[in-house]
């Protein structure tokens, strides 16, 4: 059904119509998210990293610095979902889960009372507003490499969707990666 109705807009509408059309729907599908879950980061420490490779990495040298300062953290990364020491695989196949299942976590993690949390955000994800409507204290940059062209499409479109962390949350802090020609 949803294959059906998105090959129909594809013939009536034309390419930007349908990106505009597209965009509103994960703005107001975030929205519903935050909404649902009563804004669950609002008030909360979050920390997010960007980069083509690195954030996974970075994220657990994060929370193992925090949790050894004494810090309760939760942390949603390509490998895992954690609330301190509880520990759950993510088998979801992506880094950043969808808008609905990100707040539910959040929530969690506010659930738990956590002092920080720690999220990976993704080019896709940004770009497709996942983390939409989550107060960003601190933004970090790893690097940037060819990757994610097939969905990009050129680098300077990926760079734009990484530099939206700052464009779109404000972060307070932002920690970046010099060395790296894209920062």
């Amino acid at each position: 059904m949803v294959k059906n109705v998105k090959s129909l807009a594809r013939k009536v509408l034309n390419g930007k119509v349908l990106r505009v059309l597209e965009d509103e729907y994960r703005l107001a599908r975030a929205s519903f998210a935050n909404a649902r879950f009563n804004w669950p980061a609002k008030g909360m420490r979050v920390i997010m990293i960007t980069g083509t490779n690195g954030k996974t990495t970075t994220a657990h040298f994060l929370f193992s610095i925090l949790r050894e300062a004494g810090y309760s953290v939760g942390l949603s990364s390509t490998a895992e979902f954690r609330i301190n020491e509880q520990v759950q695989a993510n088998d979801t196949n992506m880094t950043v889960v969808n808008p609905v299942k990100l707040r539910e976590q959040i929530a969690n993690f506010k659930n738990h009372n956590v002092d920080f949390v720690i999220l990976e955000a993704t080019s896709q994800a940004l770009d497709q507003h996942r983390l939409y409507g989550i107060p960003c204290e601190v933004a970090i940059f790893t690097n940037l490499t060819q990757d994610h062209l097939d969905y990009h499409k050129s680098m300077d479109a990926y760079a734009r969707a990484k530099a939206r962390l700052w464009q779109d949350f404000k972060p307070k802090i932002s920690i970046l990666n010099l060395n790296d020609e894209w920062y």
